[in-house]
């Protein structure tokens, strides 16, 4: 690395740092990361954990647990764990610059530093913006162990496979990927193959203590995290990939396809990148046709094979979240990186003027959806948020509970989260009805707006937005380029928005 690039890469961790954590609570808590955060704050409190595939693995809770220990439960502290992931990202091509080519490496450092999407949910606490750092270490060391096999190599795989498994589910797709990309790697590039096989077969016989032992560290290793340390037999049974186990993690998950969660059509992952992510689309593209030609070399095949095979597998998936595009986005990002590090300066005019237009417009899609307002439903990744007006009245609440005990708010269980979260300390959980007796202490009650209990002695109602949501509607005449080009840069919409409201029973 020479002088000049040092200062580059200290911006970009500068940054990264900034952009992942400098204001992490201007957004509302979303009903996920109440749910989420409810479960780590129990962890931390010494409330013990039970793995739930629901709510996915354990890791995530493990790390939140320990932030809300030593920082305690504010809006920024619930997004604490996921930015530090999002830091980690963007950091990890710049670990490996000697083995990448420093232009390579700075070039996917800077699109995973702009992504929009990258961003935005490394600001919001999901499971899935930990596994995609997870997926592309475990990519990386996958390629140098295929270019010189050493034992550390099969180590980190061991350590990091079992996290990945830890921390959702979605890396059984992951795993599945790299399995169906080996008969891709040996149809087009027959030779290489046998090159690679060749060599990881030699070290394997030299060395198979090592490659047994690292096996038997990622079995420990699962074991430690799902028995959380030994104290919990049935976290670690529901762990198990048995796929016709209802309960368990793989069993699950596979029955959930049929629901399809989410209820968006199979195009909905490309919809997301056209929108807010097209300079990274066009070089993923640019990069599959020049893998396609057989130039690039043996990572960017590597990389834009998994990254549409991953594309593919989340398309056909039942469940379609904006989240669950993430680990698809992490490798369109790094095949995009990996062109236009070896492209951009060798490109025509032309092509570098279209890049840097892009460029501008990603940075503009970056500051609208993260900064400008992030709760804003408008914006397709802000799914099914809480708007900014229900934070006021959390804060009201808070205010008049303080120095109260845990009867001071009661939660009807529909409407549980991310309440049962804003109010963990002030708060009781139960299912309203018609024989629901409140106690004199009780100064708060949410129900549902259709709750069948319509008032309570001595409470006035009141009704207050808890979701807001907008979905696109289905759109098939002549009209769709319009409303689409003005969504595109301006965010005007078509069709009204949806919510859900609670009614909120203040004693008077």
């Amino acid at each position: 690395m020479s002088k000049k690039q040092i200062p580059i890469f200290i911006i970009i961790v500068i940054l990264a740092l900034a952009t992942r954590f400098l204001f992490l609570g201007l957004r509302p808590i979303h009903h996920d990361e109440g749910m989420l955060s409810y479960f780590a704050w129990q962890l931390s409190e010494g409330g013990g954990y039970v793995y739930t595939p629901q709510i996915h693995g354990p890791i995530l809770f493990y790390l939140q647990a320990l932030f809300f220990k030593f920082f305690g439960g504010g809006d920024a502290v619930v997004r604490a764990s996921t930015a530090l992931f999002g830091v980690i990202l963007v950091c990890l091509p710049l670990a490996i610059y000697r083995k990448l080519g420093i232009r390579r490496s700075i070039a996917i450092a800077i699109l995973t530093l702009a992504s929009p999407l990258l961003l935005y949910f490394s600001r919001f606490l999901v499971h899935t913006a930990l596994i995609v750092a997870i997926n592309l270490a475990i990519v990386i060391i996958l390629w140098l162990l295929a270019k010189k096999p050493r034992p550390v190599y099969f180590y980190l795989l061991a350590v990091l496979s079992a996290l990945a498994f830890g921390i959702s589910e979605t890396s059984y797709i992951f795993f599945a990927s790299l399995i169906v990309f080996v008969p891709c790697y040996f149809a087009l590039f027959p030779k290489n193959f046998s090159v690679v096989l060749k060599r990881l077969k030699k070290y394997i016989t030299a060395s198979y203590l090592d490659v047994i032992a690292s096996f038997l560290v990622f079995v420990l290793v699962w074991i430690l995290i799902y028995s959380v340390g030994l104290g919990s037999a049935r976290s670690l049974l529901l762990s198990l990939p048995n796929p016709f186990n209802g309960e368990g993690g793989l069993g699950f998950w596979l029955s959930q396809h049929e629901n399809k969660l989410g209820g968006q059509p199979w195009f909905y992952y490309l919809l997301l990148m056209l929108v807010y992510e097209p300079l990274i689309f066009l070089g993923a593209i640019l990069a599959a046709i020049e893998s396609a030609r057989r130039r690039g070399g043996a990572l960017q095949f590597f990389i834009v094979v998994l990254a549409f095979l991953s594309l593919l597998a989340y398309s056909v998936a039942g469940e379609k979240f904006p989240w669950l595009i993430l680990p698809t986005l992490v490798l369109f990002t790094f095949s995009a990186g990996l062109y236009f590090g070896s492209n951009y300066l060798k490109s025509k005019t032309a092509t570098k003027i279209v890049i840097i237009v892009l460029g501008i417009f990603t940075i503009f899609n970056l500051y609208r959806l993260n900064y400008l307002d992030p709760a804003d439903t408008r914006e397709l990744p802000v799914y099914v948020q809480t708007p900014n007006s229900f934070r006021e009245m959390v804060e009201k609440v808070r205010d008049a509970c303080q120095n109260k005990d845990n009867e001071c708010v009661v939660i009807d269980s529909s409407v549980s989260w991310p309440l049962s979260w804003e109010f963990r300390e002030i708060s009781r959980l139960d299912n309203l009805d018609e024989n629901t007796k409140i106690s004199a202490k009780t100064s708060f009650i949410f129900t549902s707006a259709d709750n069948a209990r319509e008032s309570f002695e001595g409470f006035t109602p009141r009704q207050v937005q808890l979701r807001d949501w907008w979905v696109p509607p289905v759109c098939r005449d002549s009209s769709c380029i319009g409303k689409f080009a003005r969504y595109f840069f301006l965010r005007t919409i078509w069709g009204e928005k949806g919510g859900y409201e609670v009614t909120i029973f203040e004693r008077e």
